[in-house]
């Protein structure tokens, strides 16, 4: 069982590395609160801190902060650095998770109380098949492509990552990620769908809606929006993804491969946004007011930006 799971392990990170220096990197974005999505991760490698008295500590901003990521990949990242750090700080060590946000990113830093690393070493860390001279505690080496990868994932996402170091005094790394808001979180995110259109040669519909009124609070506006994607997949025959952010939401229909393009069906899109909205406010949102518009790729704009701003443009009351 240990052979079979080693060579997944090697498996995995050749492919990993092979699509991040090809440039394709698969990533499936969403929004994510960073807490909740470092939780899990952390409470992975509470037992196994436990076993070598361990102290894992983790700190986080007062205020939730969310993020545009591939949460896989990233807590990829995550589970790397936390081995790392596990590895290498010895009994009765202390591990902390310090998670800092600044107005424009995140940075995420990994502190351990392990020998360190040298100078020398530092400049090679983030190389393929690199593995320092500090002395590991129990278990097998590693593929020496984690650092390696995690820098991939950081950057593909628009980070960065780094270490801080002292022989004999431990180490600290370090990524910061993206914050992104509004405008450049939703043209971020038709901009992966119009790639993925783009590789399937598939039309795309974005459906741009905004919700307010009577007092609604943005808690309300978001739980409304959470559910529309199922709803007009129930009413298409297409695949549909939405992300909401408070009271604004962007939904993708892509449609299979035809020559008439989504433009061409219009009318039954606008009928399905219609009786999603009219379904979600059965269930108990009936004060809010909706807007929506629909714009699409490639028959009216062939950019993120373009898309989205006509969309807007065409907003009408539901």
């Amino acid at each position: 069982r240990f052979g079979a799971d080693r060579l997944s392990l090697i498996v995995n990170d050749l492919l990993d590395i092979s699509k991040i220096e090809a440039g394709k990197t698969e990533l499936r974005k969403t929004l994510v609160d960073v807490e909740a999505w470092l939780r899990p991760t952390l409470a992975g490698f509470l037992n196994l801190a436990r076993e070598k008295a361990i102290t894992l500590r983790s700190t986080f901003p007062g205020d939730p902060v969310r993020l545009y990521i591939d949460p896989e990949k990233m807590t990829q990242v995550m589970t790397n650095l936390l081995s790392n750090a596990y590895k290498f700080t010895p009994e009765g060590g202390a591990i902390t998770v310090e998670v800092s946000a600044r107005p424009e990113e995140v940075e995420i830093g990994v502190r351990d109380t392990g020998p360190g690393i040298s100078k020398e070493n530092m400049k090679k860390l983030f190389q393929k098949f690199v593995q320092v001279g500090r002395t590991a505690g129990p278990g097998y080496r590693g593929t020496g492509l984690g650092l390696a990868i995690s820098k991939g994932f950081v950057e593909v996402h628009g980070g960065k990552i780094g270490v801080e170091s002292d022989l004999g005094r431990g180490s600290r790394f370090t990524f910061t990620l993206p914050i992104l808001r509004d405008e450049a979180l939703f043209q971020e995110y038709v901009g992966d769908g119009l790639r993925e259109a783009l590789d399937r040669e598939s039309p795309l519909a974005v459906v741009w809606m905004e919700a307010g009124g009577n007092g609604a609070c943005g808690e309300e506006a978001s739980a409304f929006f959470a559910d529309i994607a199922p709803r007009l997949h129930g009413f298409l025959k297409a695949t549909v993804r939405a992300l909401s952010d408070g009271g604004k939401c962007v939904a993708l229909v892509m449609d299979e491969k035809d020559d008439k393009g989504i433009s061409s069906r219009r009318e039954p899109l606008w009928e399905a946004v219609r009786k999603a909205v009219g379904l979600l406010r059965e269930q108990g949102s009936g004060r809010l007011t909706v807007k929506a518009g629909i714009s699409a790729y490639p028959d009216e704009a062939d950019t993120a930006e373009k898309l989205l701003t006509k969309a807007r443009e065409r907003s009408q009351e539901i």
